[in-house]
Protein backbone atom coordinates (compact mmCIF):
# COMPACT_ATOMS: atom_id res chain seq x y z
CA UNK A 1 0.00 0.00 0.00
CA UNK A 2 2.59 2.66 0.74
CA UNK A 3 5.16 1.17 -2.03
CA UNK A 4 1.99 2.35 -4.50
CA UNK A 5 1.16 5.96 -2.94
CA UNK A 6 4.69 6.61 -3.32
CA UNK A 7 5.17 5.20 -6.97
CA UNK A 8 1.87 7.44 -7.32
CA UNK A 9 3.59 10.58 -6.14
CA UNK A 10 6.40 10.02 -8.59
CA UNK A 11 4.17 9.33 -11.16
CA UNK A 12 2.42 12.72 -10.85
CA UNK A 13 5.68 14.68 -10.18
CA UNK A 14 6.94 13.35 -13.94
CA UNK A 15 3.95 14.41 -15.37
CA UNK A 16 3.87 17.68 -14.30
CA UNK A 17 7.40 18.27 -14.98
CA UNK A 18 6.87 16.95 -18.69
CA UNK A 19 3.70 19.16 -18.89
CA UNK A 20 5.36 22.19 -17.55
CA UNK A 21 8.63 21.32 -19.97
CA UNK A 22 6.27 20.91 -23.24
CA UNK A 23 4.16 23.82 -22.69
CA UNK A 24 7.27 26.02 -23.43
CA UNK A 25 8.01 29.53 -22.39
CA UNK A 26 4.85 31.48 -23.98
CA UNK A 27 3.98 33.39 -21.40
CA UNK A 28 6.33 36.31 -21.11
CA UNK A 29 8.80 35.06 -23.23
CA UNK A 30 8.41 38.08 -25.58
CA UNK A 31 9.86 41.30 -26.08
CA UNK A 32 6.12 42.76 -27.55
CA UNK A 33 4.13 40.38 -27.99
CA UNK A 34 2.05 41.79 -30.76
CA UNK A 35 5.16 42.06 -33.55
CA UNK A 36 7.64 39.27 -32.38
CA UNK A 37 9.12 36.10 -33.85
CA UNK A 38 9.27 33.39 -31.51
CA UNK A 39 11.90 30.37 -32.13
CA UNK A 40 12.59 27.67 -30.04
CA UNK A 41 15.49 25.76 -30.00
CA UNK A 42 16.79 23.20 -28.15
CA UNK A 43 19.10 25.78 -26.11
CA UNK A 44 16.42 28.45 -25.33
CA UNK A 45 13.56 30.46 -26.58
CA UNK A 46 14.26 33.34 -28.73
CA UNK A 47 11.45 36.07 -29.01
CA UNK A 48 12.82 38.49 -31.65
CA UNK A 49 11.77 42.06 -32.64
CA UNK A 50 13.25 44.31 -35.28
CA UNK A 51 11.25 47.56 -35.92
CA UNK A 52 11.95 49.72 -39.06
CA UNK A 53 14.31 52.02 -37.44
CA UNK A 54 16.55 48.35 -37.30
CA UNK A 55 16.55 48.46 -33.56
CA UNK A 56 16.50 44.52 -32.73
CA UNK A 57 15.46 43.31 -29.40
CA UNK A 58 15.83 39.71 -28.06
CA UNK A 59 14.33 37.76 -24.96
CA UNK A 60 15.84 34.56 -24.17
CA UNK A 61 14.44 31.82 -21.85
CA UNK A 62 15.61 28.57 -20.66
CA UNK A 63 14.18 25.52 -21.11
CA UNK A 64 12.78 26.31 -17.52
CA UNK A 65 11.32 29.62 -18.64
CA UNK A 66 13.75 31.48 -17.14
CA UNK A 67 15.72 34.69 -18.40
CA UNK A 68 19.18 33.78 -19.63
CA UNK A 69 20.86 37.27 -20.99
CA UNK A 70 23.88 36.70 -19.01
CA UNK A 71 24.48 33.74 -20.62
CA UNK A 72 24.06 34.70 -23.96
CA UNK A 73 26.31 36.64 -26.68
CA UNK A 74 26.49 37.51 -30.33
CA UNK A 75 25.88 39.48 -33.13
CA UNK A 76 23.71 40.44 -35.80
CA UNK A 77 24.18 41.01 -39.70
CA UNK A 78 21.99 43.15 -41.53
CA UNK A 79 21.61 42.43 -45.28
CA UNK A 80 20.12 44.95 -47.35
CA UNK A 81 19.30 42.85 -50.57
CA UNK A 82 18.31 45.72 -52.71
CA UNK A 83 21.90 46.63 -52.80
CA UNK A 84 23.72 44.03 -51.26
CA UNK A 85 24.97 46.23 -48.23
CA UNK A 86 26.13 44.74 -45.28
CA UNK A 87 26.57 45.58 -41.59
CA UNK A 88 27.46 43.90 -38.51
CA UNK A 89 26.56 44.87 -34.88
CA UNK A 90 27.02 43.55 -31.57
CA UNK A 91 24.27 42.43 -29.48
CA UNK A 92 24.52 44.19 -26.05
CA UNK A 93 22.85 43.12 -22.80
CA UNK A 94 20.40 45.66 -21.21
CA UNK A 95 18.69 43.90 -18.38
CA UNK A 96 17.06 40.29 -19.44
CA UNK A 97 16.88 41.50 -22.92
CA UNK A 98 19.72 41.83 -25.34
CA UNK A 99 19.33 44.82 -28.10
CA UNK A 100 21.20 46.04 -31.27
CA UNK A 101 20.69 48.86 -33.22
CA UNK A 102 21.61 47.96 -36.89
CA UNK A 103 20.71 50.29 -39.91
CA UNK A 104 17.11 51.11 -41.21
CA UNK A 105 15.24 48.49 -42.53
CA UNK A 106 14.81 48.48 -46.39
CA UNK A 107 10.96 48.80 -47.60
CA UNK A 108 11.69 46.11 -50.23
CA UNK A 109 13.35 43.45 -47.99
CA UNK A 110 16.14 43.04 -45.20
CA UNK A 111 17.85 39.85 -44.13
CA UNK A 112 18.77 39.88 -40.52
CA UNK A 113 21.14 36.78 -39.73
CA UNK A 114 22.40 35.87 -36.19
CA UNK A 115 24.69 33.94 -34.22
CA UNK A 116 24.59 32.91 -30.99
CA UNK A 117 26.63 31.81 -27.93
CA UNK A 118 23.35 30.37 -25.78
CA UNK A 119 25.29 29.27 -22.69
CA UNK A 120 28.10 27.28 -24.86
CA UNK A 121 25.57 26.30 -27.65
CA UNK A 122 25.87 27.46 -31.29
CA UNK A 123 22.40 28.94 -32.57
CA UNK A 124 22.47 30.33 -36.11
CA UNK A 125 19.60 31.68 -38.20
CA UNK A 126 18.39 34.36 -40.57
CA UNK A 127 15.18 36.81 -39.90
CA UNK A 128 13.47 38.04 -43.12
Amino acid sequence: MRRNTIMRSVHIALLTALLVTATGCDEGATPNTASSLVERTSAATLAWDVDESGKATLSVKSAMCEPMAEGVKGALKFINLSDGTEKEVPLERKGNLLVAQGPKLDPVLTEVRYELDVAGSPVKGALH
